[in-house]
């Protein structure tokens, strides 16, 4: 089952979803050009044969905001989010924003992170900073959060690993969550996955960087 992406102006877009059914899978990409409609997948699987890559944690988390919320307050709670990367160590790229589109789960606003190994990510949901913005600035604020966190694979380059570059300065981010059914075999699932890869590549002009993976956490606050 694919379930609905979203669109989120310049920071971050995306739709997020917990399933009960078979594996889940994650793809994440940053598009060049505002409102494009595609499945991203990892761009990173048609080029690897010749491009040596690297593993990466990517973590998203998807906030339902309360009714009312003020510009203040929202302002106050992406900056508080955003400036985590400087307060502890383990944090490569960053980005969040407001989720642009209407979706049925009431998902309002998206935080991304990438981390270099899973021991920072299993850190970064500990560290005293980072619990101390949820429960000040977050919580309070929304009635709920959900956390999905992936390994990945991106080239092995210094500005590619951590999203630096003038490309990255605007555009959207796109993530999108599948679950494939409990009867799919491995082949069904690895040809479905390969073929996001093909479209994803195929779409240079339009697409920074992509990732997939296989989820490794997800949890609901």
């Amino acid at each position: 089952m694919i379930h609905q992406a979203l669109a989120l102006p310049r920071p971050t877009l995306t739709r997020g979803f917990v399933s009960n059914g078979g594996g889940m899978f994650v793809h994440q990409c940053r598009t060049k050009t505002p409102r494009v409609t595609f499945c991203a997948a990892d761009d990173q699987i048609a080029s690897s044969k010749s491009n040596k890559t690297r593993k990466v944690v990517e973590h998203v988390c998807l906030l339902k905001a309360k009714d009312g919320l003020s510009e203040e307050v929202e302002k106050d709670m992406l900056d508080y989010l955003y400036t985590t990367q400087y307060q502890m160590r383990g944090i490569v790229a960053i980005s969040v924003g407001c989720i642009g589109d209407r979706n049925n789960e009431y998902f309002t606003h998206a935080l991304y992170m990438r981390f270099q190994k899973k021991e920072d990510l299993d850190k970064f949901y500990e560290n005293p900073f980072f619990l101390k913005v949820l429960n000040e600035y977050v919580t309070p604020f929304c009635h709920g959060l959900t956390n999905v966190d992936y390994e990945s694979e991106v080239e092995d380059d210094i500005l590619a690993i951590f999203r630096k570059g003038e490309e990255y300065n605007y555009g959207e981010e796109f993530v999108l969550l599948i679950t494939f059914a409990k009867s799919a075999s491995e082949k069904n699932t690895k040809d479905a996955m390969d073929s996001f890869a093909q479209l994803t590549s195929s779409l240079p002009s339009l697409i920074v960087q992509s990732t997939q993976g296989a989820y490794v956490s997800d949890i609901h606050i």
